[in-house]
């Protein structure tokens, strides 16, 4: 009986036992090595040997035309992707397209040009965003106005009108820097005077001791 290189194959897969550095994995790549060695060099038989060489090119064919199959569904899924996607974004491009067009909001030459109406929308979104920081910061500063304002009234409740009394601040401001006013001029005549008496006595004195001096 003859065996094939599938039947030897399954009878190593039914054995248990190995030489030492022997596994079944071993015995099948070795049966394989023999059997190819066999059909390529041993058989002597030609048309059997023909028959061989060709379902040995038939079957690399097959593996090649396998390979190539998968690799074209490969390619064929990437680009359906790829198209659904491109589809979805012209999709939601033509969406926003239709929503610019019904808010109103965009004459028919900025709708006709949307990289440049896009990139001048963007321009007055900063412009905005500025403006809107500007108006908070203003915002801040007057809520702290108001509330010392209030903190004023507060204290002032029992005055009939907070303007007499915020002209009465002033006027007595004013007293009050006239006085300081006066008070360093009061100073400066003060130092001229003590800077002059010591020659005053001094004087007096050499008229005393001299009567005929003018």
């Amino acid at each position: 009986m003859l065996y094939t290189v599938d039947a030897a194959i399954a009878l190593i897969g039914t054995t248990s036992g190995f030489a030492p550095g022997w596994s079944k994995d071993t015995a099948e790549q070795a049966l394989r090595t023999a059997f190819e060695w066999a059909e390529a060099e041993a058989d002597t038989n030609f048309p059997r040997k023909r028959v061989v060489v060709f379902a040995r090119q038939r079957a690399e064919a097959e593996g090649k035309l396998r390979r190539s199959r998968a690799a074209a569904e490969r390619r064929s899924r990437r680009n359906s992707t790829a198209c659904i996607r491109a589809n979805a974004a012209w999709t939601r491009r033509g969406n926003a397209y239709d929503e610019m067009a019904r808010s109103g909001l965009f004459s028919d030459a900025e709708l006709a040009a949307p990289s440049k109406t896009g990139a001048m929308a963007e321009e007055h979104l900063q412009l905005a965003e500025t403006r809107l920081e500007e108006h908070q910061r203003r915002v801040a500063a007057e809520t702290i106005l108001y509330a010392r304002w209030n903190a004023f009234l507060s204290e002032t409740a029992g005055r009939p009108n907070p303007g007499s009394l915020a002209d009465e601040i002033e006027a007595a401001k004013r007293t009050a820097t006239d006085a300081l006013e006066q008070a360093r001029r009061n100073q400066k005549d003060a130092e001229r005077s003590a800077t002059a008496s010591p020659r005053t006595c001094k004087l007096r004195q050499d008229v005393c001791s001299n009567p005929q001096m003018p």
